[in-house]
């Protein structure tokens, strides 16, 4: 047992660790169970705990479910209207399942990530104020737990990610600032536990688009070059060169839509309205391109959010036109397997999606 590369990690329910069957754990040898889907395993047999026939079940999260905010495996849904208004949708199946309204929050404050910081599953808030005032919404589903404040950080400092760059399970942050520094700040909770500096790269020249949830960052210079870095621990551990991408070409973010445990790249053409995606492996090269449809610019319809709404282990696009239309693609790879539509919210909400994927 144990961790699922970049695909999920496997939690216990129950009091005792896996062991080798020496000390009372269970012993994979004498009997392993996998439910269907491949997400809970039943691990034990008769001579387990001192042949007192125990059996420990564990499951898998599934890791492609980024901004979860009730740990069912599943993508939901953060909103704010223009008046201040937080709302979160609960998704369940592709449906929503429920939604929940937080009241309103003074217009200063932004929410800027979507990540499980305090490792129970569950997606938090993190926030920051016009002053540079940096806080977390520690989240158990829809309810707040706790809400501690991070101190404040200058605004020359800008947050471009919020994913897990050392791999313990837990979110971090990603700075640069305006000189260019690029900084992580490595996250338990609301506490900073450690820094490291990556460096500087002129914001003249390169600017970061965008990170995954596995800390990858991608960057893109002034003539349309794309390179990215692949980040464990506190040092960039290998760097690819995309090449020049046409400056109609757009990013829209990272999601795993092959289910291979590595993230990939969703492009759309703003002149045609095509939708693409870059397959990328694990050393972050382009594996294989894929062209996943068109939907023309003139229909209004954007992307607005990525994440694994059916909770199938592979990620989704959530879609929103001009009249608050919203829609997702279920993806199999570059397949649209079925879509759905989620109802109207009018033209006065908008989805959170920054630093979500």
């Amino acid at each position: 047992m144990g961790l699922y590369p970049r695909g999920g990690t496997w939690t216990q329910q129950g009091s005792k660790r896996v062991g080798n069957g020496a000390g009372g754990g269970a012993s994979q040898g004498y009997s392993v169970a996998l439910s269907a889907d491949g997400n809970t395993a039943i691990v034990g047999g008769w001579t387990d705990n001192r042949s007192a026939g125990a059996a420990w079940v564990f499951a898998r999260h599934n890791a492609t479910a980024s901004h979860d905010f009730n740990g069912d495996g599943t993508s939901d849904l953060l909103w704010r209207n223009t008046s201040g208004a937080l709302a979160m949708w609960l998704m369940s199946g592709g449906q929503l399942s429920s939604s929940h309204s937080f009241g309103i929050i003074p217009g200063a404050y932004t929410v800027i990530g979507q990540r499980d910081f305090n490792g129970d599953f569950n997606a938090d808030m993190l926030w920051r104020d016009m002053s540079g005032d940096l806080a977390m919404w520690l989240m158990s589903g829809a309810t707040v737990s706790s809400t501690p404040s991070l101190g404040n950080v200058p605004t020359t400092w800008t947050v471009y990610g919020t994913g897990d760059f050392n791999g313990d399970g837990l979110g971090d942050l990603l700075w640069q600032d305006s000189s260019g520094d690029v900084a992580i700040w490595f996250m338990n909770g609301s506490q900073v536990l450690s820094t490291t500096d990556l460096g500087t790269v002129p914001t003249s020249t390169w600017s970061i688009v965008g990170s995954d949830m596995y800390g990858d960052i991608l960057w893109v210079d002034t003539s349309s070059n794309y390179s990215i870095w692949q980040v464990a621990g506190g040092q960039v551990t290998a760097s690819a060169g995309f090449g020049n991408v046409p400056g109609n070409w757009q990013f829209m973010g990272f999601g795993d839509f092959n289910g291979d445990g590595v993230m990939d790249i969703l492009w759309r053409d703003n002149n045609t309205g095509t939708v693409a995606i870059w397959f990328l492996n694990s050393s972050g090269n382009i594996q294989s391109t894929a062209s996943v449809g068109a939907v023309p610019i003139a229909t209004t319809w954007t992307i607005a959010e990525i994440g694994d709404f059916d909770g199938n282990g592979m990620s989704d696009i959530l879609w929103i036109d001009g009249t608050g239309n919203v829609s997702v693609w279920f993806m199999n790879g570059a397949t649209i397997a079925s879509t759905a539509s989620l109802g109207n919210v009018g033209t006065t909400w908008n989805v959170q999606a920054l630093n979500a994927e």
